[in-house]
């Protein structure tokens, strides 16, 4: 699904079985990719501004 291009900026929910953090995804696609990927928190301020330049609805933002 992600090795065809129009997935800049996209957001996508990962689903399995069990529950991981972002912490622990990330070192699965570290070891799948074969480089590293970092998870990093943000604050809520952040991630409100970031989604609102994206053109979320305030509803969506607030959800």
């Amino acid at each position: 699904m992600l090795v065809s291009d129009g997935h800049d900026g996209a957001i996508y929910n990962l689903t399995g079985q069990q529950s991981l953090t972002g912490a622990e995804r990330a070192a699965i696609a570290s070891q799948v990719l074969g480089r590293e990927i970092r998870f990093q928190t943000a604050a809520e301020a952040a991630l409100r501004a970031g989604f609102a330049q994206f053109g979320y609805p305030e509803v969506v933002i607030d959800a």
